[in-house]
C-alpha cells in the first residue's frame, strides 16, 4: 500500500510540476526574461498578483494530496511534505528540458513571491526538495505502519530556528529593502547568497527531522489521531 500511494504521488508531484515549469515558460516569453536577475518585473502588476495566487493554490492542491492519500494524521503531513519536495526537484528537471534552464547549480532563481521575493542559486531550493522528500516519505511510513511518531522540544527549537534562518537567507534582498517601502523590496535583487546561514539553517532543520522519525520525545497534540485509528 505504501509503495502503491508512493508512486501515485509521485506521479501528481511530476505531472503538476510540468504544468509549474510549463506556465514559467509562458511568464519568460510575456515579460521577454533572458536573465531573471535582469528581466523580473520589478513592480506589483496585475500578472504579478494573479502569479502570487498561484503560487498559494499549488501549495493548497499539495496539502490536499495529502490529506486524501495519508490514512493517519503524521502520514498525511508526510504525504505533503514528500509531494512538496518530489514537485520541486521534478520542476527544476522539466525546466531544463522545457528552457535549458537552468544551466549550473548556481544559476539564481525567484522561488516564490509570497509575501517578498525569494531569491536563491538553484542548489538552495534543490537541497530543501530533498530533505523534504526523505522526511516526508520516513514520516509517511512511520505514521501508515503504527510506529511512534514524536517531538521533543530540541526538535521545535531546531525546526522553528532553522526554518527562520533559511527563510532569512532567501528573503535577505528584500528583507534589506522593505524599509524603503514594499515596491522597493519587491525590487531588491540579490548581490550573494548567504550560503554559511542558510546551510547552518538546513542542519537545524535536518536534525530536527531525524529526532522526529527516531521517535524522541513526547507525541505532540496536533499530530495525535483522533481515537487512534488510522483513517480507511
Amino acid at each position: 500500500m505504501f509503495a502503491s500511494r508512493l508512486a501515485w504521488v509521485s506521479v501528481y508531484a511530476v505531472a503538476m510540476a510540468y504544468v509549474e515549469a510549463a506556465v514559467v515558460r509562458y511568464l519568460r516569453q510575456l515579460y521577454g526574461i533572458r536573465d531573471l536577475l535582469q528581466d523580473a518585473p520589478t513592480r506589483l502588476d496585475a500578472v504579478v498578483w494573479v502569479e502570487m495566487g498561484r503560487e498559494a493554490a499549488t501549495l493548497a492542491m499539495l496539502f490536499a494530496v495529502g490529506q486524501v492519500a495519508g490514512t493517519t494524521r503524521p502520514a498525511r503531513w508526510g504525504w505533503f511534505l514528500y509531494g512538496w519536495g518530489a514537485w520541486d526537484l521534478a520542476y527544476y528537471g522539466w525546466l531544463r528540458a522545457l528552457l535549458g534552464w537552468p544551466r549550473s547549480l548556481t544559476d539564481w532563481d525567484l522561488l516564490f513571491l509570497i509575501p517578498l521575493p525569494w531569491w536563491a542559486p538553484v542548489w538552495a531550493p534543490l537541497s530543501a526538495a530533498v530533505l523534504l522528500m526523505a522526511f516526508g516519505a520516513s514520516l509517511t511510513w512511520r505514521g501508515e505502519a503504527g510506529l511512534p511518531v514524536r517531538m521533543d522540544t530540541l526538535a521545535v527549537l531546531l525546526a522553528l530556528g532553522g526554518a527562520m534562518v533559511a527563510l532569512w537567507a532567501v528573503l535577505s534582498p528584500a528583507l534589506g529593502r522593505l524599509v524603503e517601502g514594499w515596491q522597493a523590496a519587491v525590487a531588491a535583487r540579490p548581490q550573494a547568497f548567504p550560503s554559511l546561514p542558510y546551510l547552518a539553517g538546513y542542519a537545524a532543520a535536518a536534525a530536527a527531522a531525524c529526532r522526529v522519525v527516531t521517535g524522541r520525545g513526547r507525541k505532540p497534540r496536533w499530530l495525535a489521531d483522533r481515537g487512534g485509528k488510522a483513517r480507511p
